[in-house]
């Protein structure tokens, strides 16, 4: 059920890369996040809340993934992780989180999206209090790995 759940995330997902940076990309079989780290250096965070659903999308890529990605997208080469390449993972996220919403939306669900932040760091894991439910999916990103989190929690 969860992964039904997830659905507009990933939809949003691969429509987001594709639109951007012209980037097809498969899906890998989605896990129920456990006690291991989710691999990524960088990561896109989007909070979200309503009435009936709760939860984040986090998206994670290594450092190498995320400059070769950037570039395709801008056309700008750049060597290290600045001001440019953090702003364009927060708008990702935003825009990946946005476009799931949207099908939600439709779909009758309604939540408010918070503003994206970016968290660095060598070996990033998110935790989530008591309740939370959270999937992963594993991205083919060309010859890179990009991580899709999302945490669902009931709303009381």
């Amino acid at each position: 059920m969860l992964e039904k759940l997830v659905s507009p995330f990933r939809e949003s997902f691969i429509s987001t890369l594709q639109m951007m940076a012209g980037i097809d990309c498969n899906a890998r079989e989605p896990y129920l996040k456990g006690d291991k780290d989710t691999p990524g250096t960088i990561c896109g965070l989007v909070g979200f809340a309503g009435p009936k659903v709760m939860g984040s999308v986090a998206v994670f890529y290594t450092k190498p993934g995320l400059l070769k990605f950037y570039q395709q997208m801008t056309g700008v080469e750049e060597t290290e992780i600045n001001h440019e390449v953090i702003d364009t993972v927060a708008e990702l996220a935003n825009i990946i989180a946005g476009g799931g919403k949207t099908e939600y939306s439709n779909q009758g669900i309604h939540f408010d999206i918070a503003i994206p932040s970016v968290v660095l760091g060598e070996s990033i894991y998110l935790t989530y209090g008591p309740g939370a439910r959270i999937m992963v999916i594993p991205f083919e990103v060309e010859d890179n790995v990009v991580y899709l989190e999302v945490m669902f929690k009931p709303v009381s």
